[in-house]
Parts: C-alpha cells; structure tokens; sequence
C-alpha cells in the first residue's frame, strides 16, 4: 500500500529519520548542480560526513519518484549510503523533509530495505510517498499523525526497485 504524506517537521522528523534509518539497508540522496558551476559549499559538507556511508554513485536523469529531461547544463549525482546510526548528523542538520532540496542541500531523500524504496520524496513539489508492507509501519505513521489509512492511500502498483545496488 501507498500512501502520501504531505510533510515531515521538527519533533516528527526526528522519529520519522531514526525510524528510517532503523527499518532501512540505504538512504538515497541526490546532488544537483548546474555543470559549469560547483557544488554549494553545505552540499559538500554533507557529502563529506557521509562519505564512509557511500555505497554507489552515479551520474543520471532519473531516481525514486523523478525523471527530468537530460540537458547539457545540469547534472544529477545520484548517491546511495548506507542507513547507519552515524548518518543521524546528517540526516538530521535539517528540521524537515522538504529542506532536503536543491539549491543548499541534497534532494529528494528516499529509504531502501531489500533494494526497493519504501519512503521517497520530491522536495521541491513538496511530495513524499511511504510504501507499508505491514501493519506496525501503517500504526508508526498514523502515531505521527502522518497518514490517514482511509484517506491518504496512493492507488498504484509499481515498486521502485534498484538493481544496480545489487552489482
């Protein structure tokens, strides 16, 4: 089941991210720049502290939730880390989902577990979507007051799943 969450802050994020981090193999973080210019120095803090996290890294036009038109002026640096206690700083040197977006920090955090995102966001349409297999994880957003089971249901049978994490 799906369901969209219209936004994560402050005291609710700070469970939502230890939850996360908890329930997941990999957080995904992306890092957008225009090619001729460079990283924003915060975009580079964060890449630093998570550097011992990295699993992979790649250049490209589309991740969970997003696919933009390849262009010859922007580039996409699409990361994924493991999700360990040490990724708490990080993740938490924002107060809300939605500051995770471009152009002072990384985008669209998104989780994995079994190499199939279960929680991705698009920070600037200001949409996240949590995929539940069971019933704790629908009773852990509804305690956040994140869902309602009857009304925030996303009808959609796809799976996000990444294979390359597996190579």
């Amino acid at each position: 089941m799906m369901y969209h969450i219209e936004g994560i802050e402050n005291e609710e994020y700070v469970k939502f991210i230890q939850y996360a981090l908890d329930t997941s193999d990999y957080f995904m973080l992306v890092y957008s720049r225009k090619k001729q210019e460079g990283f924003k120095k915060s975009m580079k803090i964060i890449k630093k502290d998570l550097h011992k996290l990295k699993v992979k890294s790649q250049f490209r036009f589309y991740w969970a939730g997003t696919e933009v038109c390849p262009d010859n002026h922007w580039e996409y640096q699409v990361s994924f880390y493991r999700a360990e206690e040490s990724a708490l700083q990080s993740l938490l040197s924002v107060n809300s989902l939605f500051e995770w977006d471009w152009p002072s920090h990384p985008q669209d955090l998104s989780f994995y577990r079994s190499d199939q995102c279960w929680f991705y966001s698009v920070s600037h349409e200001r949409m996240a979507i949590v995929v539940m297999h069971t019933p704790q994880e629908v009773e852990f957003f509804q305690q956040l007051n994140l869902i309602d089971a009857k009304e925030d249901y996303v009808d959609s049978d796809w799976i996000i799943e990444e294979e390359w994490l597996k190579t």
